[in-house]
């Protein structure tokens, strides 16, 4: 389906012009002549909602738009301050609902594509385009069968407002955040794992450090209580013996009291003796030693610690690279597999053109690594794709194209006999279209 004629009245930069358009028309004439207007006025005949009543020239109280499709349909838009009004006939029949029956005629962007600003848009802008175009869109069902079981903490902030393309980049950015994340803790975990370990000597056996210091210390408490017992000895031994020599002093000096003295001395002898004995088998417990071998435990106690340690990290890190590995699995089919699969629900058949997250691709390759030639033609390819019954495309800003590029983009509209273009060019003068069959 095509247009057979145009009249446009008082809308934009235009007053009044009537086109029988071709296979090719090319709308040429100075700057602000009204070459976007026209372009806008078909446009606005199919769908207005976005237009003001700004658009009415100067002077005017209503813009009209006339437009006949070579099917034999009639399209009669006027555009007030009240609104903008539309009527389709068929011959004398006029057509119900005509504004459901004319959005039936675009494809999903409606004239929403431009593949002029299409072309020259940087990679991002291209992306954000065509997903703006096809809108696509899923709930939080079908996103869940797309991606799959995955851990909670992946889907947090992500939200499933937008093109489900969009989405998909918003989930694509968590999951490598998260890898990100994860791999460092594992390269941080691995770090103190070595540290943990540089702290082990060669060879260390931990199994004797395994028993409590706290048994060492009650030893050296048994061994200190051992020495004061023995001190105590010494002065007993010291008063004794001084006991004696009085007791022997006495002797002599008091005769009468010789017998008793004598008796008394005997028993003192005998304590003293007993004492000495005892005093002559103690042995002197090895404090330096006992306190070596506490040290020895606590530095074993503190091996064993970091070799426990190093273990723990060793298996945290273990787990992290694990997470990381399943992220990255799960990366990869969000760059690849579950992009194709959302675009497979778009009514327009893609073929061999994909959105990722850096842009848009033809096969493998993305369009920055086009020939300008090949690019202008995927845009073209777009436009089409994106069409619906209404085979017509609108090329505004073409004459910002570089003379080859512009060369290259009316060899590829000329060859196309399945489609109806309209393209601008400035050139001096006042508006005029050149309608090439």
């Amino acid at each position: 389906m095509r247009l057979s004629r145009i009249r446009v009245r008082d809308f934009l930069g235009i007053e009044d012009i009537e086109v029988v358009p071709g296979h090719v028309n090319v709308i040429s004439g100075a700057n602000a002549v009204g070459k976007s207007s026209l372009l806008e006025a078909i446009r606005a005949a199919f769908r207005a909602r976005s237009l003001e009543a700004n658009v009415i020239h100067a002077g005017a109280d209503k813009a009209e738009i006339l437009v006949e499709l070579d099917s034999g349909q009639s399209i009669a838009r006027s555009i007030t301050d009240r609104g903008k009004p539309v009527v389709v006939t068929e011959g004398k029949a006029v057509r119900p609902k005509p504004q459901e029956w004319l959005d039936s005629l675009l494809g999903e962007p409606g004239f929403g594509f431009e593949p002029v600003a299409f072309f020259q848009a940087d990679a991002k802008e291209q992306r954000r385009i065509l997903l703006g175009a096809l809108d696509i869109a899923v709930t939080a069902r079908e996103f869940a069968d797309l991606i799959g079981t995955v851990p909670p903490e992946t889907m947090q902030g992500v939200g499933l407002s937008g093109p489900a393309l969009e989405v998909l980049e918003r989930f694509r950015e968590r999951v490598y955040e998260l890898r990100r994340i994860k791999n460092a803790e594992a390269d941080a975990a691995r770090a103190a794992a070595e540290t943990e370990a540089a702290k082990v000597p060669k060879g260390f056996d931990p199994e004797p450090f395994r028993r409590d210091v706290r048994e060492w210390y009650e030893i050296a408490s048994d061994a200190r209580q051992a020495m004061v017992e023995q001190e105590g000895r010494a002065q007993k031994i010291m008063a004794l013996s001084e006991t004696e020599a009085g007791l022997a002093l006495a002797i002599s000096e008091v005769e009468a009291r010789l017998a008793s003295l004598q008796e008394r001395r005997a028993k003192t002898r005998d304590e003293r003796a007993k004492i000495q004995a005892e005093a002559t088998a103690f042995v002197a417990p090895d404090l330096e030693g006992i306190r070596a071998k506490i040290e020895a435990h606590e530095a074993g106690r503190r091996a064993l610690e970091a070799k426990e340690s190093a273990a723990a990290w060793e298996k945290r890190e273990e787990a992290l690279l694990d997470a990381a590995k399943e992220l990255d699995a799960l990366h990869r089919r969000l760059v690849k597999d579950v992009p194709r699969k959302i675009l497979s629900r778009s009514k327009v058949p893609l073929g061999d053109i994909s959105v990722r997250s850096d842009g848009v691709y033809l096969g493998d390759s993305p369009l920055a690594k086009l020939s300008t030639s090949e690019r202008m033609r995927f845009a073209l390819k777009l436009a089409r794709l994106l069409a619906g019954e209404l085979k017509i495309v609108c090329l505004d800003g073409a004459e910002a194209l570089d003379a080859d590029t512009y060369a290259a983009l009316m060899a590829e509209i000329e060859a196309d006999e399945s489609f109806q273009y309209f393209v601008t060019r400035v050139t001096e003068g006042a508006l005029q279209v050149e309608a090439r069959e």
